[in-house]
């Protein structure tokens, strides 16, 4: 039997949340000064450890149909709704305040647009539950705009990165939590034409996956994931509990055919891990975790071609790992928690791997303790910002330079920005920074534009 484990934000004003879960473009979850060690919960589950967790981020941080939403989408207040007091410049590595969202989103999904707006959808807030509605940001006008709104809720959909961005220009959207906080099936398609969302295939076994691939014939690979929850209360919400080790069952969505078909299985089921694509079009599934204790330390290889998985190696101590980008030298950086049980490295879930030589070692002046939401700069150079630092939701961002395998500190968010936040780059070079939550665990509706 496999333990219960329960996933949920830390809202000081909210009893019984204890653990945060965080989401970003790398993930993560992690308990925050309130929370307690691992261990029996009050609904009889077990509690994740500090640590643990998911979009963008890890300790707290970050990256929707069917059945009628149980709220409608509606402003929420918090003390920061009015903007934080901006003081960047626009000069390089600085933050900017720009328009708001026209409702505060915690866990928003969203890409960059083929048009260089920028799709902001879902999410959550306390007013309106899992939300369904979708804005655009156009940079020109640095405001937000009504983009249509999605038939389901699809919180935590294609959690760990941006939503894909087909070759046609739609968005997909599949999966994750609907409004009842069960996992949904459904997948959905935005097209920037016409701002608005239609349904498409369904995918074959419901998931809160991490990390979706795109792949160069513009399919989309999801990769095992969660496939077991349960139904959340409105006060459990953005976070939910599972039970079992996840799936090892892999999806591939076909967007000429509208449908999702299954492709080779994992050899192990994954909760976590870091998928990326490979200059070759393959697709690495690296490390990450089972649950709350236990490490995987598989690193296997999908074929695009012939659809099937390969096991090509296996860490000794490898780090949780929650998102990955693949750099311009051909390494990839690894992104996770800061501090997971068996992480050995200097600053956990920051490393360097090396898949010619199947080698992970650390990067340089990392910020210990420091749990971002990551995304990946024009340049190949990662941007890491907000989070939690110290137990509180933080304004420090850091760049990892390529160049010299070293992270340098970069001017602070105008907002300090825990729980999930998104983060995405833009047409121009620099990035879109939206939502997350405040001090006091409230949705933000604030967005900024880091200048690089």
């Amino acid at each position: 039997m496999h333990p219960l484990v329960v996933f949920r934000f830390d809202r000081p004003h909210l009893p019984g949340c204890l653990v945060a879960v965080a989401l970003a473009v790398g993930p993560g979850c992690s308990a925050s000064s309130t929370a307690t060690p691992a261990g029996p919960a009050a609904d009889g589950g077990t509690r994740a450890p500090p640590g643990i967790g998911g979009v963008g981020g890890t300790d707290a941080a970050a990256f929707s149909g069917g059945g009628g939403a149980l709220f409608a989408d509606a402003a929420t207040a918090d003390a920061s709704d009015s903007g934080p007091t901006c003081t960047g410049d626009g000069g390089p590595q600085t933050f900017t305040c720009t328009g708001s969202l026209s409702v505060a989103r915690d866990v928003p999904a969203g890409a960059g647009l083929p048009d260089g707006t920028v799709l902001v959808s879902g999410g959550w807030n306390q007013a309106s539950g899992v939300l369904t509605s979708a804005e655009i940001y156009e940079p020109l006008t640095g405001s937000f705009a009504p983009a249509g709104s999605m038939a389901s809720g699809h919180l935590w959909g294609g959690w760990g990165a941006p939503l894909p961005v087909l070759p046609n220009g739609a968005v997909l959207v599949a999966g994750g939590l609907d409004a009842s906080g069960q996992l949904s099936d459904t997948a959905e398609l935005y097209d920037p034409s016409t701002r608005t969302f239609s349904t498409t295939g369904t995918m074959a076994v419901a998931t809160i996956s991490m990390n979706p691939v795109l792949l160069e014939d513009g399919s989309v690979l999801y990769v095992g994931g969660w496939d077991s929850v349960l139904s959340q209360t409105v006060s459990e919400l953005p976070g939910w509990s599972y039970a079992g080790s996840g799936t090892a069952a892999v999806e591939r969505y076909y967007p000429a055919q509208g449908v999702f078909r299954t492709t080779g299985s994992l050899a192990e089921d994954r909760l976590f891990g870091c998928n990326v694509r490979l200059p070759n079009g393959d697709v690495l599934a690296i490390a990450g975790a089972q649950g709350p204790t236990t490490i995987e330390h598989g690193v296997e290889q999908y074929d695009v071609t012939g659809g099937r998985w390969t096991t090509i190696g296996s860490f000794t101590g490898a780090p949780f790992c929650a998102g990955a980008f693949a750099l311009p030298n051909g390494k990839v950086l690894l992104t996770g928690t800061g501090g997971l049980i068996g992480a050995t490295l200097a600053v956990p879930g920051v490393a360097l791997f090396d898949p010619a030589k199947g080698a992970i070692g650390p990067t340089m002046d990392a910020t210990a303790g420091f749990s971002p939401v990551f995304v990946q700069l024009a340049s190949g150079d990662v941007l890491a910002l907000g989070g939690t630092l110290n137990g509180a939701p933080t304004a420090t961002a850091q760049v990892y330079a390529v160049a010299t395998n070293a992270w340098r500190t970069v001017g602070s968010l105008n907002q300090p920005r825990g729980g999930a936040v998104g983060a995405f780059l833009l047409a121009s070079g620099a990035v879109l920074v939206v939502g997350g939550t405040d001090q006091n665990g409230a949705p933000l509706a604030t967005a900024e534009i880091y200048h690089p």
